[in-house]
């Protein structure tokens, strides 16, 4: 359960690393997608992959922290992924469309193996229950 900040300065604080902890995965989006320099200078050829995984965890954190954030973190948390993912997709398709697109979207296949949840063992295959995960599913909308 969260915690609750009693402490204005110690709420503040918090306020402040959040937003480093988003501009900085921000950047780093940025930078796998070649709208940075290196630091030498030279520009980077855009990682799809590994840009499009960071995404999906700030979408992860956005997620999971909805309804604990105040209207300034939740401003620069909406404004991160709109950005990102505007920048994602016109770096696509500047980098020739389809082919950079399917790079992005190819992920090697996991390895069956059956996952524990709780008290009860789901194989991948096999969705579990509703009764059992009402939570959420996450879905890229991008």
């Amino acid at each position: 359960m969260a915690e609750i900040q009693k402490n204005p300065q110690t709420a503040g604080e918090m306020t402040v690393r959040f937003t480093q902890f988003v501009m900085m995965q921000t950047q780093n989006i940025l930078f796998l997608l070649g709208q940075m320099p290196t630091p030498d200078g030279r520009k980077m050829e855009p990682d799809f992959e590994m840009a499009r995984m960071l995404i999906d965890q700030i979408e992860m954190i956005e997620e999971k922290t909805r309804g604990n954030l105040n209207k300034e973190e939740s401003d620069i948390l909406e404004n991160a992924l709109a950005n990102t993912r505007m920048v994602f997709v016109k770096t696509i398709d500047h980098a020739g469309g389809q082919e950079a697109a399917s790079q992005a979207q190819e992920r090697p296949a996991a390895p069956e193996k059956e996952i524990i949840s709780g008290a009860a063992t789901v194989s991948p295959s096999q969705p579990a229950d509703e009764d059992e995960d009402s939570g959420k599913r996450f879905s890229k909308k991008y």
